[in-house]
C-alpha cells in the first residue's frame, strides 16, 4: 500500500496544483476582465464542459489501461508495472479534471448550484437522473482508487471485487456526460463517448473469454 501511495503522491499533487492554478487563473481573468453576467457564465461554462470531457476520457483510458493489462496485452514487453502506474495515474488526473468540472458548474450561475448539491446530487433541478449518476460515478471512482492504494493490505477477493466496480463506475459516467452534457447532439461529442464505450466493450469481451477458457483448463485437470 506504501508505494502505491509513495509512487501516486508526486504525479497528484502536481494534477491538482494545476488544477487549482486552472480555476484561480479563470477567475482571476473574469473578474479582472469585468465580464458581463452572462459573458462569465459562458467562461465557465466552458471550462465545465471541456474539464468533463477530459475527466470522461481519462476516466475511460484508466478503465482501458486496465483491462488490456488484465487481458496480457504488456506481458510481452514486460510492461505491466509500468502501465498498472500509468493505469492509476491516469485515474487521479481525471479527479482533477472533476474538480475544475464541479467549481466551473458552481461559479456558472445560469444553472445554480450548491456544493451540497454537486456532491451529493439529491432532488436537484437539472436533469436529476444524470446528475445522480454523476455524484455516483464521483464516488465510485474513489473506491476504485482507494482500491488500488490500498491493494498490499486487502485480500485478492475483496480488491477484485471492489475493482469490478470500474464497470459500473464506466457505465454511470458514460450515461452522465450522454444525458447531462450540452455537447451530445453534436457528432464530434458522440464519437468522444462511442471510441471509448467500443474500446471497453471489446476488452471485456476478450477478457470474459480469457476467464472461461481458464475456468474450463481448471475444470479439466
Amino acid at each position: 500500500m506504501a508505494n502505491g501511495i509513495i509512487t501516486a503522491r508526486g504525479p497528484m499533487m502536481v494534477a491538482w496544483l494545476l488544477a487549482l492554478a486552472a480555476a484561480w487563473g479563470t477567475s482571476y481573468e473574469v473578474h479582472s476582465l469585468a465580464l458581463s453576467t452572462a459573458a462569465q457564465n459562458q467562461v465557465y461554462w466552458t471550462l465545465e464542459r471541456a474539464a468533463g470531457l477530459a475527466a470522461y476520457e481519462l476516466l475511460a483510458l484508466s478503465v482501458v489501461l486496465g483491462l488490456t493489462s488484465a487481458n496480457g496485452w504488456w506481458d510481452r514487453w514486460r510492461g505491466r508495472k509500468t502501465v498498472a502506474v500509468l493505469h492509476e495515474l491516469v485515474g487521479v488526473l481525471a479527479y482533477a479534471c472533476i474538480f475544475l468540472h464541479l467549481w466551473g458548474l458552481r461559479q456558472d450561475t445560469s444553472v445554480p448550484w450548491t456544493w451540497l448539491q454537486l456532491l451529493w446530487p439529491r432532488h436537484v433541478a437539472y436533469r436529476p437522473l444524470a446528475s445522480a449518476l454523476g455524484g455516483l460515478a464521483l464516488y465510485l471512482g474513489g473506491v476504485v482508487i482507494l482500491s488500488s492504494w490500498l491493494r498490499g493490505w486487502l485480500s485478492t477477493r475483496v480488491w477484485r471485487a471492489l475493482h469490478l466496480m470500474s464497470y459500473l463506475l464506466f457505465i454511470s459516467v458514460t450515461v452522465h456526460g450522454l444525458a447531462a452534457g450540452t455537447d451530445t447532439p453534436l457528432l464530434w461529442a458522440r464519437v468522444l463517448y462511442a471510441v471509448p464505450c467500443v474500446l471497453v466493450l471489446l476488452l471485456t469481451g476478450q477478457r470474459v473469454r480469457q476467464v472461461r477458457r481458464s475456468r474450463k483448463g481448471w475444470a479439466g485437470a
